[in-house]
This record gives structure tokens, sequence and C-alpha cells, in this order.
């Protein structure tokens, strides 16, 4: 209901495009219902570089997909449970994940105050190819962990005042042990890399 009241009346469905009150079904009890839900969008990473360097640190992974963030996006309640009601039909499916442009593609019809029509057979396809981006989401988390590490240790070594040797040699060592990367130079460029993206961010408003 929270959301429901927070939802401005010109909000659309981003993927049936129904308003906010075209969402809204009858039940053959004479009961309106509907609701908008939250739905996790996958955006995938683009970069070859960052793709490559990623592949390096985590290379037991499937690696099918890759990952650079996870937006939430709003849509109704009929297209959020598109993937349940496909998994409904086939348990051998497990987990489904929909990019919001599968869901589009699996409506073969949509109007006001009523369901959806699915392709059914478009949709599990779809579940089946995106199987990988389970993977791809531990990964992208394992990603973020090593970041935070990082930022971790660059904060704790810049208080006590030690080398910047000493901070490239530890971060070496722990992608020799903890990732496999025994090459002197991959471990040099991964380094590097990583204490890039391991530095904070400037603070909004904040122009020094």
């Amino acid at each position: 209901m929270k959301r429901w009241l927070a939802t401005p009346e010109s909000w659309t469905c981003p993927v049936c495009s129904r308003s906010k009150r075209e969402i809204l079904r009858k039940s053959n009890k004479g009961k309106w219902s509907g609701g908008i839900r939250e739905h996790r969008e996958f955006i995938d990473e683009v970069d070859a570089d960052v793709i490559d360097r990623r592949r390096l640190l985590f290379p037991d992974f499937r690696n099918e997909y890759w990952i650079a963030t996870v937006r939430t996006v709003h849509v109704c309640s009929d297209c959020s449970a598109i993937g349940a009601q496909v998994v409904q039909g086939d348990r051998s499916l497990g987990d489904a994940y929909l990019k919001l442009q599968d869901m589009r593609d699996c409506l073969s019809e949509c109007g006001p105050y009523r369901s959806h029509v699915l392709d059914i057979d478009l949709a599990r396809q779809r579940i089946t190819s995106n199987d990988a981006y389970w993977s791809a989401r531990e990964a992208l988390s394992a990603f973020e962990s090593t970041l935070v590490k990082v930022r971790h240790k660059m904060e704790w070594w810049s208080k006590d005042g030690i080398d910047r040797s000493e901070i490239i040699a530890d971060l070496r060592e722990d992608l020799r042990v903890y990732h496999g990367v025994e090459d002197a130079i991959d471990q040099e460029a991964l380094v590097k890399w990583l204490l890039e993206r391991g530095r904070p961010s400037p603070v909004a408003g904040n122009d020094g």
C-alpha cells in the first residue's frame, strides 16, 4: 500500500505500459486488486577491459554474463509475476530471472484491467538462457567485496603511514593467494586497477 500511495498517478509500467489505474483487476467477488512491485534489473557490463580484469580475478564463476550494477525498477504485479507463473508450470526451470525486455517480448496480449496472455515457450527459453545471471550476480558480489577490502586496507595504511610499496606488495600477495594470479605483470596491473576502483568517490556537493 505504501508503494502504491508513493507512486505518482502519471506512472506507467515500464513493461506493459499500462497506467497505475489500468493495472487493477476486478475479481469474481467484485473486489479490485493489483499492485506495484520491485524488479531487480541486472545491468550488463560492456567494458571489455573491466570484463577481462574481473575474469582474471574470478575465473571460477560461469562468466557467461557480466553485471556492472543492479538497478531497482517498479513494475506492475502482473509483469512481476511472469517468471513465477512460468516456473509454476515447469519446476525444472528453477529460479526465474527475466530482464525488462524479456518480459516485454513474452507478452502476447495485454490490456487495461485484465491479466496478461503470455508466450510461455518464449518465456521458458529466456529463463533458461538467463540462468547464468545468478552466477554473474555472485561474481559481482565477490568483486564488490574485494573492492571494500581494498578500500579498508587503503584507509588503514594511510592512517598508519605505511609506505606505498608495502601496500602494493601486500595486495599482490592477496592476488596470488586468494585469486590464483601468479603472473607478476598481471598482479601489477590488477593492483593498480583495484586501487583506482577502490578509491572512495568524492562527497557530493563538496568542491574542496
